[in-house]
């Protein structure tokens, strides 16, 4: 261990001294220390606005179809024999629709047993729906109804077995989960079931069909359909009806734009664009309380984000020039001078009023405006991205200066020890020479 005297001998503040050369020494790390600093709030930061870009990306792609990009409502006279919901990619138009017929699942069921304790021959159960493979059941020696319909629930997938009892008689009912039949097949071949009983014991089974399967059928414009499903997806392009009642009188569908859906969906791209442009804006402002070593004020990587982001949403498509539609402005969106955008909404209606199909070109063309948004936030945010390779670069600066600082501290403790050691000989040897006099002054 090494002794600091303090000074005994020679009368100085030798540990005073000593800290304040190391002081001098450490400078260069504090220094170093206070770029680390500055630069892991950059990191942090430019994490911050990649995110957000990340986000203007996310919304534009969310709307980089027709489907997703337009929002269709549909409304009836009634919703009394059917309800209809439209995609994105439905057209508008109306239509003439008449329920004459509701699809219908096949359903078989048993004679009633009395005895719920009634054990039921064993054998197989062969299960075929609508032509497809045969599915089979195994009944055990010892097997009552409820056991049947449980293995049958277990083993066979798109029918259902059901124990059910009216007060006085169990029977076993079995229900094809799915409606309709097809067309080249009967409706006796939605559903069947066929027992193969190998035990001499029990009773055997006995079906009868109590709801024969049915498709559903349906007028559309005077034209006469058939469907398999209440659930119909083919009969109007993006639309799907829901049978839900036969009537003998027609309904009105009509499928319309629904201009706050799509002003909703397109605000949400906005509001990103919004939050990435004023983060940047925020970033890039000096101030006269910037600490620039921690702002990204002087960054160009940062700087150019709010230029290319502009000219990504603001300029004119070039394949849409000539017509009504030629940039964001002109549907509705604007930049203000902030570079934020807004929504008119008063503009927008009227530009999905005159041309929807225009529109999504503007939006969705090969050089249209999302894909333009797109390709800009990329060249930022992917792996090899501007922001990504700033932020890399940054990372790689602060693991050097880790590196530094562990060599400077090194450097440092050998220099402390130095010192230490080389003030101590100066106090022994100080210290030598007192006791000396000390001893020459008594003898004389």
């Amino acid at each position: 261990m090494t002794i600091r005297t303090g000074g005994l001998a020679s009368g100085l503040d030798t540990s005073s001294i000593i800290d304040q050369l190391i002081a001098i020494e450490r400078a260069p790390i504090s220094a170093l220390n206070t770029k680390k600093s500055g630069q892991s709030t950059q990191i942090s930061t430019l994490s911050k606005i990649k995110a957000a870009l990340q986000k203007i990306e996310s919304a534009a792609k969310s709307l980089d179809t027709q489907a997703e990009l337009f929002s269709m409502k549909t409304t009836s006279t009634a919703e009394a024999s059917f309800t209809a919901k439209a995609g994105g990619s439905a057209g508008a138009g109306s239509y003439d629709v008449t329920v004459t017929q509701i699809a219908k699942a096949a359903k078989m069921r048993s004679a009633g047993v009395l005895n719920t304790d009634l054990e039921v021959k064993a054998g197989t159960i062969s299960v075929t729906l609508k032509g497809g493979d045969a599915q089979t059941v195994t009944i055990a020696a010892g097997d009552k109804l409820a056991d049947v319909a449980a293995k049958f629930n277990e083993a066979v997938d798109g029918a259902t077995a059901t124990v059910i009892n009216d007060g006085v008689s169990s029977y076993i009912t079995f229900s094809s989960d799915a409606t309709g039949f097809q067309k080249e097949q009967t409706p006796a071949d939605a559903l069947v079931v066929d027992f193969d009983y190998t035990g001499a014991v029990g009773s055997e089974i006995s079906l009868s069909t109590i709801q024969a399967a049915q498709n559903a059928a349906y007028t559309l414009d005077g034209l006469s359909v058939d469907s398999e499903s209440n659930e119909v997806t083919s009969a109007i392009s993006g639309v799907t009806l829901t049978l839900k009642k036969e009537t003998t009188q027609s309904e009105k569908l009509n499928v319309e734009t629904d201009n706050a859906a799509m002003e909703t969906k397109l605000k949400a791209l906005v509001d990103a664009y919004n939050e990435a442009v004023e983060m940047v804006t925020k970033e890039t402002t000096v101030t006269p309380t910037s600490d620039r070593r921690k702002t990204l004020a002087g960054d160009a990587s940062v700087r150019g984000i709010r230029s290319s982001l502009s000219t990504a949403a603001s300029a004119t498509v070039a394949s849409m020039v000539g017509t009504a539609f030629e940039n964001l402005s002109s549907i509705g969106i604007k930049s203000d001078s902030t570079g934020k955008l807004s929504i008119d909404s008063t503009k927008l209606a009227t530009a999905l009023a005159t041309s929807p199909t225009a529109i999504s070109k503007l939006m969705n063309a090969e050089d249209g405006i999302l894909g333009r948004i797109k390709i800009e936030t990329k060249s930022y945010t992917d792996t090899d991205g501007i922001l990504t390779n700033r932020s890399k670069g940054l990372a790689d600066s602060n693991k050097s200066i880790d590196e530094r600082v562990a060599n400077l501290e090194t450097r440092v403790e050998a220099y402390k020890a130095k010192l230490v050691k080389q003030f101590t000989a100066l106090e022994s040897a100080l210290s030598k020479i007192q006791s000396q006099g000390n001893a020459l002054a008594g003898w004389l």
